[in-house]
């Protein structure tokens, strides 16, 4: 992982596929977020995102149009909302078990979004982010392979 920091997304996927819980050992749907365009600040210094890269944890008050497009793609999220803002840390959450699913397995090479097998990359389905946001606490995952899986999964829907 790089560092906790403010990230704007430009532009962006979601990349939704199932992965096994480790709790309860069935299969849940699970959705990360990936920027292709934006921008990192981080103590004051900001610097441009130059390849695709996982955005995880984020942890902060989010448009509600995000956590709706997040939603309608992944339904284990819920979406406590305040005003025209929604709080939600895009968690993803074993719809058996309520078990929550911690990014950091999801975007490990092997794990769902970074297959270790071509056939496995055809489970991944990917959405543009249909409008841009910051989110003032987020990491981001940057992984030498994914620009390559993006351009298979966004050719393929």
């Amino acid at each position: 992982m790089d560092h906790a920091m403010k990230v704007d997304l430009d532009a962006g996927y979601w990349l939704t596929a199932t992965h096994r819980c480790t709790q309860c050992r069935h299969e849940a749907p699970v959705t990360v977020l990936v920027v292709t365009e934006g921008c990192e600040h981080w103590n004051g210094v900001m610097w441009s995102i130059d390849q695709p890269s996982f955005v995880i944890d984020v942890g902060c008050e989010l448009p509600l149009e995000v956590v709706r497009q997040r939603w309608l793609l992944n339904p284990n999220l819920g979406m406590p909302t305040v005003g025209e803002r929604t709080v939600s840390d895009l968690a993803n959450v074993c719809q058996h078990c309520g078990t929550r699913i911690e990014d950091d397995d999801l975007v490990e090479p092997g794990g769902p979004f970074l297959p270790s097998n071509p056939a496995s990359a055809v489970l991944v389905s990917c959405t543009p982010l249909e409008q841009p946001f910051t989110a003032n606490e987020a990491e981001v995952w940057e992984e030498d392979a994914l620009p390559g899986l993006l351009q298979r999964f966004s050719q393929r829907d």
